[in-house]
């Protein structure tokens, strides 16, 4: 499995470094940025898990790349944890939200909690990346070991192993259905 990429975009140096002291015990790589645009170029060469964003930021602030970011399917579920240094308003927190916000953090940051918030988001995207693994997994059943199997069960001289090799193939095929089920109802 590929490791967990935390991307902290904030354009002071300084909070990007106590931010990274912070989360260094996360088993999990930790990208810097020093804005917006920069983030976003790091975004198109690599797989982000989680975005630790200020708000407060020349050229494009906050709000504006986690508009971007939302309008690219590629990165639209891409959980992101704003950073700011004031409290926001009603209007404000419902805009973050409404772009796909999950969480806030409010400057001077509490190192606890920016580890718990962080460390609770890189476990949910440990089990996203296994459940994506399955069901990687799940979709080639069909072709990668039912019908090989199959076709193995159809030639002669095997037939001391057809009748497990029949059951585990019914049972592969109920799997496989069950699946398909699942998949489709998303």
């Amino acid at each position: 499995m590929s490791p967990i990429q935390i991307l902290a975009v904030d354009d002071q140096i300084s909070s990007l470094l106590a931010l990274e002291d912070v989360l260094g015990t996360i088993d999990a790589k930790f990208i810097k940025a020093t804005s917006a645009k920069e983030a976003l170029l790091i975004m198109l060469n690599r797989s982000v898990d989680c975005v630790l964003l200020d708000v407060s930021m020349p050229e494009m602030d906050g709000f504006e790349f986690l508009k971007t970011l939302r309008n690219a399917p590629a990165h639209a579920k891409i959980p992101v944890i704003m950073i700011t240094g004031k409290v926001f308003s009603e209007n404000e927190t419902l805009k973050a939200y409404q772009y796909g916000a999950v969480d806030f953090l409010l400057k001077p940051l509490d190192p606890q909690t920016v580890y718990r918030k962080v460390s609770f988001i890189v476990q949910q995207a440990r089990r996203i990346k296994s459940i994506e693994k399955v069901e990687q997994h799940l979709n080639n059943l069909g072709t990668g070991v039912i019908m090989p199997l199959d076709a193995l069960l159809g030639k002669e001289g095997l037939q001391h192993y057809c009748n497990e090799l029949t059951e585990l193939s019914l049972q592969l095929k109920e799997l496989d259905a069950s699946w398909q089920g699942i998949r489709d109802a998303k």
